[in-house]
């Protein structure tokens, strides 16, 4: 996968984007864009539910470049994600944890 330049992705030091680790991440994250989907939701506001579902959680910090994409994120405050919902995340995800020592 090639990224866009200035992409943290694309640098060398960050291995967890190559390769099969990368295979991975992709396929967990096209099941997890279906799952929002069924929802009614998508993979940006999953992601901001899910991180505001964790109880140690206070506030998430999310980008936008646009008013449209602040009106659209924002959209993901009233989704609390039930026990049972975040099973079915957990399961998606499976054992897929992204080590932080890559980083």
């Amino acid at each position: 996968m090639e990224f866009e330049p200035g992409d943290i992705r694309s640098e060398d030091r960050i291995k967890v984007w190559r390769g099969e680790n990368f295979e991975r991440i992709f396929a967990v994250t096209e099941r997890l864009k279906e799952w929002a989907a069924d929802q009614g939701r998508d993979i940006v506001q999953l992601a901001i539910a899910w991180t505001l579902a964790d109880p140690a959680v206070t506030s998430s910090l999310v980008g936008a470049r646009t008013p449209e994409q602040v009106y659209h994120n924002v959209k993901a405050a009233d989704w609390r994600l039930t026990e049972a919902e975040l099973a079915e995340i957990d399961e998606i995800q499976g054992g897929l944890r992204l080590p932080h020592d890559r980083w």
